[in-house]
């Protein structure tokens, strides 16, 4: 060295440098004298005034150097240490300070001496420190010692660690900021800029909601698919992170999981869905006639979890089946005059196994009249070519006992049936998830209004007669086949032949004829 600076161009004996004093010596350096950040040698040596035999000083020079004594190592550092917060990470939000804070500290060479952490938040305009007890009065700054992990390189710290103090308190509401610095000086007295973070409070969890699968309207199936879940999420101040939905077939015992790609025993099965707000997530393979509760939760970047009590739940039926009714009235060929009054049937949404199926329930029945043009009845005025259904009576019970009239909503009544004329009543049934009957259920009749007409052709009208063995004559009957023809005879007695005697007039008195099977115009007699 020159005094000034070092060179690695020099060599050892060539740069010597003579002190000022002996007894008490220095050499005076400027700090641009150093390199910086570097460890360094000194050796010193003596020469006494010894003289030789001419008298001439010569003096004995030292030649061995002890360690510590006449040749010292020592470090010039002029960097100050490099300190860090990981956790809590700067700007993340938290909910407590459970896991303490932790960072680390770097000075490689003089290493650190002395740290002072702080915690505080911030309520008007004064700052609240934590005090390893509590939080101290306010602007009142106490520097926290840290527990330490390593010694040289990158050092570990944590608070409270060892120190015996308790991890702050959570106090304020949510929202909060907090404040957290570490600083550092080491051996070399060279003392740190502060390193701050800030992490705020967040103690609410996410609410979350599902749109889709809807809860007013929960009926799913083949009528009404179900392809995709989805729905909404908040959270403030820290935002969602993630949602999860649980899906769960409770119709089977025991209960059965979405695991994303099967079936499985697995309560615990939660899916992340797509995005957050909004959320989607694919349907599963719907096992059909099932039902199914499905359930979201959220965490937020806090790692707050939603609420148990505040999760959302929707129960859904996913009903195939389709609905089943039944015509009671009309139930037979033909209809005499003012015959029906009123049409009737069941219906029911029906459960292969009841026990571990499920269903969505009737909707409604509708049905509609045709006359033998193929027109349908409006349900009040005419019968169209436009096709027609109308809502019966019955349209929540399941199973069903279906009357019209009335209709849903009331104000329909049967139409005028023509003499001779054929009817269809079709009908339908269709349940909540909108699967509908088919093909409908239809009964045909044939409306006859008009009596059979009989004539009697033996004996004679006003015909004298010792006695007669066979009374004979014709009928006509337009349109249904006769069930059955009854005669009486009275004497001029006012008796009535019932059949072995005569007698006052009774059930016995009319007597059931023989007719062919064929239809009207025909015969009839009939024995005496």
């Amino acid at each position: 060295s020159n005094g000034t600076k070092f060179s690695s161009n020099t060599v050892e004996t060539a740069q010597w440098q003579v002190m000022t004093g002996t007894d008490s010596w220095r050499m005076l350096f400027n700090a641009a004298d150093w390199g910086g950040d570097r460890q360094y040698y000194a050796k010193t040596r003596a020469r006494d005034r010894s003289r030789d035999a001419a008298g001439v000083i010569i003096g004995n020079q030292g030649a061995t150097f002890a360690p510590g004594v006449s040749l010292v190592s020592f470090i010039v550092d002029d960097t100050p240490p490099v300190s860090f917060v990981t956790n809590p990470p700067a700007a993340s939000f938290i909910q407590n300070f459970g896991s303490g804070i932790s960072g680390t500290t770097n000075s490689d060479l003089s290493l650190a001496s002395t740290y002072y952490l702080k915690a505080w938040y911030v309520v008007g305009t004064s700052s609240f420190f934590w005090n390893g007890a509590g939080w101290g009065a306010a602007d009142v700054q106490t520097p926290l010692p840290v527990s330490l992990t390593g010694s040289t390189g990158t050092i570990a710290w944590t608070y409270p660690g060892s120190t015996g103090h308790t991890t702050p308190t959570i106090t304020q509401p949510d929202g909060t900021a907090y404040g957290i610095s570490i600083q550092a000086r080491d051996n070399a007295g060279n003392l740190e800029t502060p390193t701050t973070i800030q992490v705020r409070l967040d103690q609410a969890g996410p609410v979350v909601a599902i749109t889709t699968p809807m809860a007013t309207s929960p009926e799913y199936g083949a009528g009404r698919l179900l392809a995709t879940l989805s729905g909404t999420s908040f959270d403030s101040p820290a935002g969602v992170s993630r949602v999860e939905i649980h899906i769960e077939d409770v119709s089977d015992s025991p209960a059965l999981s979405w695991n994303g790609s099967a079936w499985v025993v697995d309560p615990s099965t939660y899916l992340v869905t797509l995005a957050t707000n909004p959320w989607n997530l694919p349907s599963p393979t719907w096992l059909n006639n099932k039902q199914y509760q499905i359930t979201a939760r959220a965490f937020d970047l806090a790692g707050t979890q939603t609420l148990l009590g505040s999760q959302p739940v929707v129960v859904i039926p996913y009903d195939v089946h389709k609905p089943s009714t039944t015509i009671t009235v009309p139930g037979q060929a033909f209809y005499p005059r003012n015959q029906p009054t009123v049409l009737s049937g069941t219906a029911v949404d029906w459960r292969n196994f009841p026990a571990t199926e499920a269903k969505s329930g009737l909707l409604k029945v509708e049905l509609a009249i045709r006359d033998g043009a193929g027109d349908y009845w409006d349900g009040t005025a005419a019968f169209t070519p436009v096709v027609t259904y109308r809502v019966v009576s019955t349209n929540t019970a399941d199973p069903a006992a279906w009357t019209y009239p009335p209709s849903n909503p009331a104000g329909d009544v049967l139409p005028p049936f023509a003499d001779g004329a054929a009817y269809s009543v079709r009908v339908r049934a269709s349940d909540k998830t909108g699967n509908v009957e088919s093909p409908d259920i239809v009964y045909s009749f044939t409306y006859d209004a008009q009596a059979p007409t009989t004539t009697i052709t033996m004996p004679l009208d006003n015909s004298y007669a010792t006695a007669f063995t066979v009374s004979s004559g014709t009928y006509v009957e337009a349109t249904s086949n006769l069930t059955a023809m009854y005669v009486a005879v009275r004497d001029v007695f006012g008796n009535w032949w019932d059949g072995a005697g005569w007698s006052a007039f009774g059930a016995p008195s009319w007597r059931r004829l023989i007719t062919p099977a064929s239809a009207a115009p025909s015969s009839q007699n009939g024995p005496d």
